[in-house]
């Protein structure tokens, strides 16, 4: 039997439950987070989507991938999920990180880096839009110049 300095069992457990009800209840708790606003994207509202890459990277190199989110009127969209991902093909030589996030005033941004020469598709995924980009990954070591 558990027992503590004049606190009983079912002391302890009836003050630790008034507790945690006046945490929960306390006001003001809910709105010091900050939870971003999505806003829905449909097909037939006008958005347009653009995404930029470069369409040659070294091998190994680090590069920054970005999308571009804009309503019908052209004003950039916030708080738009954006999922990006390489060809599955390439899942063990290339990557985009992070693979999801949130457009900030109409961009998201991620960085892609490819370990293997060839062309690799990136995708980055908008609601029901899908944009792709080729991006061909070149060794270092055939620049052409003599050090």
């Amino acid at each position: 039997m558990l027992r503590t300095k004049g606190w009983g069992f079912s002391s302890l457990w009836t003050y630790g439950l008034a507790f945690l009800v006046g945490l929960l209840a306390s006001p003001g708790r809910a709105q010091d987070q900050e939870t971003p606003i999505e806003q829905p994207l449909t097909p037939l509202a006008g958005q347009a989507v653009s995404l930029q890459a470069p369409t040659t990277v070294f091998q190994g190199q680090s590069v920054e991938i970005v999308l571009q989110v804009r309503n019908g009127q052209g004003e950039p969209l916030d708080g738009v999920p954006v999922a990006f991902q390489v060809d599955p093909t390439w899942s063990w030589e290339a990557s985009v990180f992070p693979s999801r996030t949130m457009t900030q005033q109409g961009i998201a941004r991620v960085q892609f880096r490819a370990d293997r020469i060839g062309v690799v598709d990136v995708m980055a995924g908008v609601g029901p839009i899908t944009k792709r980009a080729a991006v061909g990954v070149v060794s270092q070591h055939n620049t052409g110049r003599s050090w």
